[in-house]
């Protein structure tokens, strides 16, 4: 009982960056965020409770029942700042200004890109290249989120990157609070308007209004990998071809292990994970909330559940809450390097350390 009832000690160990005070917590109470400390020719990462390995990011809204070491990880940052865009010195991603530059000046399309901090956008969102200009490089979120991006322009290719090139990789970010009213125009997807390479731990909560034709929450077209990803997007429709998770997945186009929970989708193809497809797309152990509205030429119309179809298996709201339903879906929470982190009745799964979106109201 006195273990229980004595104050709790949090130290923090900056790993060689500028030193701060410990805290001194009493019943109940959680860990408050420091002061972020500098390091120079680094860029800080996030605190963790393993040092070295950097396995187990701190959940701030965890109370702690012992006294504890919160560690800092450090980003290889050679140039101060941005890196240089190398495999092994990725530029470094940390506001709007260096996101939006991706694909200008010295940040190549073709360059390895990761987030250092969540980044809360303001305004309208240019798309990161084009269909003549494909992003071929990686952009890692770290497991950080970008919100309030609202994507509201003339082009016909919608999504953070316009087109992802057959060497291009996105991974490990949350899309939130996002919109693109689309004002019928064609090619749209929150991450990208067509994915020749791969998308993968990515999840997306927001509004897409009504395009023309190919919609997706992650990817209005899908001609590579589309993986371990979920979407929760209301509005969503267009005249031919809208899906929870891509509106066309061509050939060549695999979605596996993804969860498309969205409160409606309209269009004359329909289909809870992808609207159609063709030639050797191919699709495997995907999940669509059961009361999905889907209406096909104006006429709602029952889900033909499969795991390998386009309509995807069922998952009742009262499955959504369970750990058990995610697992079966192919996401991880308990081993030690994975990267989610489950939050039961307060949010959607999200990434360790990171910020909880509350589930969304139809779910």
């Amino acid at each position: 009982m006195e273990q229980l009832l004595r104050p709790k000690t949090v130290s923090f160990d900056s790993n060689g960056g500028t030193p701060l005070a410990s805290q001194l917590l009493f019943k109940g109470q959680t860990v408050r965020y420091p002061a972020v400390p500098e390091k120079k020719g680094a860029a800080f990462d996030r605190w963790y409770e393993d040092n070295g390995s950097f396995k187990q990011p701190w959940n701030f809204d965890n109370v702690p029942s012992t006294d504890i070491v919160l560690y800092a990880k450090w980003i290889k940052d050679a140039k101060g700042g941005v890196g240089d865009g190398s495999a092994d010195n990725p530029h470094l991603i940390d506001n709007s200004s260096s996101l939006q530059g991706i694909g200008t000046g010295d940040y190549l399309l073709s360059d390895h890109y990761e987030l250092a901090a969540d980044i809360i956008w303001d305004g309208d969102f240019q798309p990161i290249g084009s269909d003549n200009d494909q992003f071929t490089g990686s952009f890692n979120g770290n497991g950080y989120s970008i919100s309030n991006i609202t994507i509201n322009n003339d082009d016909q290719y919608q999504g953070m990157f316009a087109e992802i090139g057959t060497t291009g990789v996105v991974k490990n970010v949350a899309l939130t609070i996002m919109e693109i009213p689309t004002a019928y125009r064609q090619n749209i997807g929150a991450v990208t308007a067509a994915n020749y390479g791969t998308i993968e731990n990515v999840y997306v909560v927001g509004k897409i209004g009504h395009g023309t034709v190919n919609v997706g929450g992650i990817a209005g077209n899908n001609f590579g990998l589309i993986r371990n990803c979920f979407v929760a997007v209301t509005d969503m429709s267009a005249g031919t071809s809208v899906g929870g998770i891509a509106g066309l997945n061509g050939d060549g186009g695999r979605i596996e292990n993804c969860i498309a929970l969205n409160d409606k989708i309209e269009a004359s193809n329909t289909g809870r994970i992808t609207g159609s497809s063709t030639g050797t797309g191919t699709l495997s152990n995907n999940y669509a909330w059961k009361e999905m509205d889907i209406v096909t030429a104006a006429v709602s119309r029952q889900p033909d559940p499969n795991p390998k179809g386009k309509d995807g298996e069922n998952v009742t709201s009262a499955e959504l809450k369970t750990q058990q339903a995610w697992e079966q879906a192919g996401f991880t929470f308990s081993a030690s390097d994975s990267l989610w982190q489950w939050n039961g009745d307060a949010g959607f799964p999200s990434f360790r350390g990171g910020s909880i979106t509350e589930w969304s109201s139809w779910l």
